[in-house]
């Protein structure tokens, strides 16, 4: 009897197996530790009431901890993306008094700061056109492929 095996199903979930088509997430401590199993149903006949049904329990525990990795590495990715956006915008406030400062005189080491200044500057728009791309895959992934930790 499935009460043997799974002693805290509901009626409820006993009747829709019954039905058949069910699937449910369980969660099982099996030897001190926490499993995930797919417990689903599906009836014998198709369109046989109460004729019985094949029960499928899979463990998916191994598919849980993937997830939530993915999850755990796109907070983290989410955390980058937000450090580099400040970080430009830091490194540009000062940058841009520096040129300013050094283009009020026109001298030989004026003209090696403002060279300097603007291959610091090429090399924070290039930052920020890989935030942008980084950007367009996270929007990617969130909409399209279900890998977001929001869920």
């Amino acid at each position: 009897m499935i009460y043997d095996i799974f002693p805290d199903i509901s009626q409820s979930d006993i009747s829709k197996l019954n039905a058949g088509n069910f699937k449910k997430i369980i969660i099982m401590d099996i030897l001190e530790k926490v499993n995930y199993f797919v417990f689903q149903s599906a009836p014998l006949e198709p369109d046989g009431i109460d004729s019985g049904f094949i029960l499928l329990l899979r463990n998916i525990m191994s598919e849980y901890e993937t997830r939530q990795r993915e999850k755990e590495s796109l907070v983290q990715i989410e955390q980058n993306l937000e450090q580099l956006a400040i970080l430009n915008d830091h490194i540009r406030n000062p940058l841009s008094v520096i040129v300013g400062i050094s283009s009020f005189e026109r001298t030989p080491g004026n003209e090696v700061i403002l060279r300097q200044a603007d291959e610091i500057n090429r090399i924070i728009s290039e930052l920020d056109n890989n935030y942008l791309k980084s950007d367009k895959v996270r929007r990617v992934l969130k909409s399209h492929y279900d890998l977001y930790p929001d869920d």
